[in-house]
C-alpha cells in the first residue's frame, strides 16, 4: 500500500497515540491490525538495509527516526555501536526536523561570524550541526519527519547512511 504525506503523518500520529493507550484495554494489540504494526513492518526492512550498508562500510551505527514533533518513533542500535551513537542519532533526527535541513548542511552556518553561530550552545546541545541527520520528505517536498544515524568514525559516513535511509523511505512509502 502506498501512502500520501497526510496519510503517512496520520499513521505516525495514530501509532504514537496507540503507544500511549492504557494497558487495561481489553483487546490485545496483536489481535488486531494496528497502524503501528504496519509502520513497524515497513520501517524494519529499511533499517535492515541501512544496517547491511553499515556492515559493508565496516561501521556500527544507531538509526533513529523522529516524527514532525521531533519525538522518537523508531530506534535501532547495532551491537557494538559506540554508546554515544544512541544520543547523537536521536539529536540528529530531531535536528533534521527542527531545522528542516540535513545536519551536514548546517556546518558552515554555525562557524564564527555566520548567521547561526553558537546554535548548538543556544539550544543546549539539542541541535547538532554535523552529518548524519536528514529530513524525510514526501514526493512533493513536505517535511514528514527526520532520520538520524550515528556511530561511524566520520560524520560523512553517517550522512551517507541517513541519506540512504531517506531514499529507501521515499521508495517504500510513496512509490506506486
Amino acid at each position: 500500500m502506498n501512502y500520501d504525506a497526510e496519510e503517512l503523518q496520520k499513521l505516525i500520529e495514530t501509532s504514537i497515540a496507540e503507544g500511549k493507550r492504557q494497558e487495561s484495554d481489553s483487546a490485545s494489540p496483536l489481535d488486531q491490525e494496528y497502524p503501528s504494526l504496519i509502520l513497524l513492518e515497513k520501517l524494519t526492512p529499511i533499517v535492515r538495509e541501512v544496517v547491511q550498508k553499515s556492515m559493508e562500510m565496516n561501521v556500527k551505527t544507531t538509526v533513529t527516526l523522529a516524527d514532525l514533533t521531533g519525538s522518537i518513533i523508531y530506534c535501532y542500535r547495532m551491537p557494538g555501536c559506540i554508546l554515544a551513537g544512541l544520543d547523537l542519532s536521536t539529536k540528529k533526527a530531531y535536528s533534521a526536523v527542527a531545522m528542516n535541513a540535513a545536519t551536514a548542511s548546517l556546518q558552515q552556518s554555525v562557524q564564527p561570524g555566520a548567521d547561526l553561530y553558537q546554535l548548538e550552545t543556544m539550544t543546549n546541545g539539542e541541535i547538532v550541526t554535523f552529518g548524519g541527520g536528514v529530513p524525510l520528505r514526501s514526493p512533493n517536498g513536505r517535511l514528514i519527519g527526520g532520520v538520524g544515524v550515528s556511530g561511524a568514525p566520520r560524520s560523512q559516513q553517517d550522512h551517507e547512511l541517513a541519506g540512504y535511509f531517506a531514499e529507501r523511505f521515499l521508495h517504500i512509502f510513496f512509490s506506486k
